[in-house]
């Protein structure tokens, strides 16, 4: 692997110079203006069945305008906003704690053990390192395009946009971490080709109702075909790397293709606004402070991060033994999954900012070091 140790260690102020190409774009769009140019459901299936995708399903009538009323009815006034508006916004606090924590289910007795539990707790602890570890701090695309934010910061600004527009705990959490696959290997080129890919696996014992991670190079295509003012928005990199990913979408599209009529356009509609938000989330660091009169943007801390982490997991594990027919399989199957996402993040742990930490999941971590992660 081509490695970047060098640029890791790199003064953030010294690389942010300059801002990106795409600052007036990120100052006048917004998300609804992305989204108004999609056209219904139908019309976007045409095209990709003409492409050889989807070749098997059938259109139904639904609009972009009747999912926004459905799934973001409440929060219309965010997407008028610019990116620079909503991310200069303070988080109410108070009031995202309690929807974060209140009627916190537990996990269920069978996932109780302290074997299988600590397991979860390093799960949950070393993603929360890779967000922010050394490779997470640097630019989020290379020098030349100068995107002006880290892999660490993308991730936070996409999740505070995500909030700010009423979006659930588990979309929140697919945009917060949907580029964790990035700061998980030291190669810029395998993470461009592979990370989409890689995310969907370590976020998949989370159980999140749509697999962001998988299919955001997809979301890009569809977004890039439909939308003119998405065009202006995304950099040469992202134009570079679509390029590369349109190449094969199939395992992009697996999760997708297990759906059908209505849930498929609401999937598809879905991953548009989530894309949109993804894209919307580089706002350059020094002009935001510079807009706060030199105070920081306000980002989820990272003790209400890990709290969210196990809110979601607890309401997972709850519902995977609801539906369980066999739970000692069912605990085998997430464990699997669990040791899988454990190996690829601990890719990067010779990066991390916390390594102490790493040594209290020894009896975890040790079984899984030098192995090839099952993907």
């Amino acid at each position: 692997m081509a490695t970047r140790r060098k640029s890791v260690f790199t003064s953030s102020a010294v690389l942010f110079q300059s801002l990106p190409q795409s600052l007036m774009a990120l100052e006048q769009t917004t998300l609804e203006k992305i989204l108004m140019e999609i056209p219904p459901y139908a019309t976007i299936l045409s095209k990709l069945q003409a492409q050889g995708l989807f070749v098997d399903k059938h259109p139904v009538d639904y609009t972009i305008q009747q999912f926004l009323e459905d799934y973001v009815n409440q929060s219309k006034s965010a997407l008028q906003c610019s990116s620079f508006q909503l991310l200069i916004k303070p988080l109410p606090y108070d009031a995202l704690v309690k929807k974060i924590l209140v009627e916190d289910e537990g996990y269920p007795e069978e996932f109780s053990s302290y074997a299988l539990f600590s397991r979860v707790d390093c799960y949950i602890d070393v993603l929360c390192d890779v967000l922010c570890n050394q490779l997470a701090q640097k630019p989020y695309e290379k020098l030349s395009d100068r995107e002006n934010v880290t892999e660490q910061e993308h991730g936070l600004q996409a999740g505070k946009i995500a909030y700010l527009l009423g979006m659930s705990l588990d979309d929140i959490l697919a945009l917060l971490f949907h580029d964790i696959a990035r700061p998980s290997v030291d190669d810029p080129k395998y993470a461009d080709v592979h990370h989409a890919t890689e995310g969907g696996i370590i976020l998949s014992p989370l159980g999140l109702s749509i697999d962001y991670s998988s299919s955001h190079a997809f979301a890009k295509y569809i977004l890039h075909t439909f939308s003119p003012s998405y065009r202006e928005l995304i950099s040469s990199t992202s134009l570079r790397t679509l390029t590369v990913q349109a190449k094969d979408w199939s395992a992009q599209l697996d999760a997708l293709n297990r759906l059908d009529g209505k849930k498929l356009a609401v999937a598809t509609f879905k991953i548009a606004l989530m894309r949109a938000i993804d894209d919307q989330s580089k706002g350059p660091t020094l002009e935001l402070t510079k807009r706060l009169e030199g105070n920081k943007p306000d980002y989820f801390s990272d003790e209400l991060i890990h709290a969210m982490l196990h809110k979601q997991m607890a309401k997972h594990l709850t519902q995977l033994i609801k539906t369980s027919v066999n739970r000692d399989e069912t605990i085998t199957l997430f464990e699997a999954k669990l040791d899988t996402a454990i190996s690829l993040l601990l890719r990067a742990k010779e990066y991390s900012l916390h390594p102490d930490m790493y040594d209290s999941y020894q009896q975890v971590i040790d079984p899984l070091m030098g192995k090839p992660a099952v993907v």
